[in-house]
């Protein structure tokens, strides 16, 4: 075994497909990757769900801010 060159399906860069990660792969029971690995790690991010969305909006900018008003 030797270290491949594979191009990547998605981006098109060309990246190297080591003999250590060969030898991982095989004992897991993957087939050689397709995407580098900046590909693979930005394909297994979670997208934020409408609700997370929507929560980050409300405690960024408050609705009503309320003066103290005092009574004389």
């Amino acid at each position: 075994m030797e270290e491949k060159i594979i191009i990547c399906s998605n981006c098109g860069h060309p990246f190297v497909f080591t003999l250590a990660e060969q030898e991982r792969f095989v004992v897991l029971g993957f087939t050689e990757p397709k995407r580098c690995r900046d590909c693979r790690k930005n394909r297994l991010k979670p997208e934020p769900s409408r609700h997370e969305v929507k929560s980050k909006h409300k405690r960024r900018q408050p609705r009503h801010q309320w003066e103290s008003t005092e009574i004389e």
